[in-house]
């Protein structure tokens, strides 16, 4: 199942002043969650390992992130947790009334100190001080 691409809305209804890049930075972003998120599929993760670990150390953009995917985001990069969650997320208009996942409130996020920014403070990462 595809559930974006950036095709999609770089040859559909955009202003002509935006940058074709723009149509993959929203999709990049969910790609990169999910890898932060330890969603991929097996399949995704042996095909594209360096991709991957460049995505998780922030080392390219999302932008850069989903265009080794060709702009797409497809359910075989997706395991079946986040698959589920692309599918609710990624909903159409029928589906409306649709619930958040419950295992969303149950997933075990890893996050480290080093990697949370803090958005009250100017670019500093928690667990780093003021002075």
């Amino acid at each position: 199942m595809k559930y974006d691409d950036a095709s999609w809305h770089y040859q559909g209804d955009c202003p002509e002043d935006l940058p074709e890049d723009n149509a993959f930075i929203h999709i990049g972003v969910f790609l990169c969650w999910c890898i932060h998120g330890d969603l991929l599929s097996d399949e995704y993760r042996l095909d594209y390992p360096d991709e991957i670990e460049e995505a998780r150390a922030r080392a390219v953009t999302p932008s850069h992130a989903i265009k080794v995917a060709d702009g797409q985001l497809v359910s075989d990069m997706l395991s079946d947790v986040g698959s589920s969650f692309a599918r609710w997320y990624y909903k159409d208009e029928s589906d409306q009334d649709q619930e958040v996942p419950k295992y969303l409130s149950e997933f075990p996020w890893r996050h480290t100190r080093s990697t949370r920014v803090n958005p009250r403070t100017t670019g500093q990462t928690h667990g780093s001080s003021t002075t």
